[in-house]
């Protein structure tokens, strides 16, 4: 079941284990792992930044489905991109890359170890 296009109130599962880029900063394009409690069982919880709001507490990111040794891709449904907006502390990785196939990055396996 793809997680919901709506505003999360979460519990974070992993909230002391964030790993952040140098500047600590999250701006649009990023990819993140997600660390939300009511979505444990699907992992890995991967989205890419979409908006990062004015005040810069929340973020709207899109859900990307793959795994960890495969290629990732949008989430869509019904013919949607699956949309989530998020306060910031959700957040428990900003610094994973994709590679120009949509693989992950090996140096980005402690996202396992996160979430």
């Amino acid at each position: 079941e793809a997680p919901p296009a709506a505003t999360v109130s979460a519990s974070v599962a992993s909230a002391e284990k964030v790993s952040t880029s140098n500047d600590g900063g999250i701006v649009q394009g990023d990819f993140v792992a997600l660390g939300l409690e009511q979505y444990k069982d699907q992992l890995p919880q991967i989205a890419k930044v979409l908006i990062v709001t004015d005040n810069d507490s929340e973020v709207t990111v899109e859900w990307w489905t793959g795994t960890y040794s495969g290629t990732w891709s949008p989430w869509v449904a019904k013919s949607q991109p699956q949309l989530i907006t998020i306060h910031k502390n959700c957040i428990v990785m900003n610094t994973i890359t994709l590679s120009k196939s949509h693989r992950m990055h090996q140096s980005c396996s402690e996202v396992k170890e996160l979430v």
